[in-house]
């Protein structure tokens, strides 16, 4: 007697709930692949910078008062060239970029700034905003171990679709 097509509701169970709990690990797997082989971006970090103002009520800012970002790095990724902050910017309430080095100067090593004392920054309110790309506390700094990470969501995918036919396969090759 030919069973191809006939599936019983056992195998049909078993593929269900297979592919559903695999693929609530692929999601994880991959948010976790992404968290070590790509900096993070965070935008728009609001910053309040009324701590730099002088005291003499001219909106004068104190150039040594040093802003440490949310994220501000300690440890291996301080000393780490890859993981330098990227794309670092400051900006107004009104999200009108400062100038790096004419309005604000920046520690890409460890995630902090300072502001210079001039009209651009005398005459912002004390919210700003600061955007800047990091390395997160699992980034892998070696590029070979980045680029085996790569692969885990492809392996994921290779042994859910392999589940699949493996169950597809007894069923109708019985």
């Amino acid at each position: 007697m030919n069973k191809k097509g006939q599936m019983t509701i056992g195998t049909i169970m078993l593929l269900i709930v297979g592919i559903l709990f695999s693929t609530a690990i692929l999601g994880q797997i991959i948010n976790t692949q992404h968290q070590i082989t790509s900096k993070l971006t965070v935008a728009n970090e609001t910053v309040d910078i009324s701590g730099s103002r002088l005291a003499d009520g001219s909106g004068s800012i104190n150039e040594s008062y040093q802003f440490n970002v949310s994220n501000a790095y300690t440890g291996w990724r301080v000393l780490e060239s890859q993981c330098t902050f990227g794309n670092f910017l400051v900006s107004n309430s009104s999200n009108d970029s400062l100038t790096v080095t004419t309005d604000y100067i920046v520690s890409t090593g460890y995630g902090n700034f300072t502001l210079k004392n001039n009209t651009d920054t005398i005459t912002i309110s004390n919210t700003s905003y600061v955007s800047y790309n990091y390395c997160d506390e699992g980034y892998n700094k070696d590029s070979s171990a980045r680029g085996i990470a790569r692969l885990w969501s492809l392996f994921a995918v290779l042994i859910i679709l392999g589940f699949v036919a493996l169950g597809l396969k007894n069923e109708w090759f019985k």
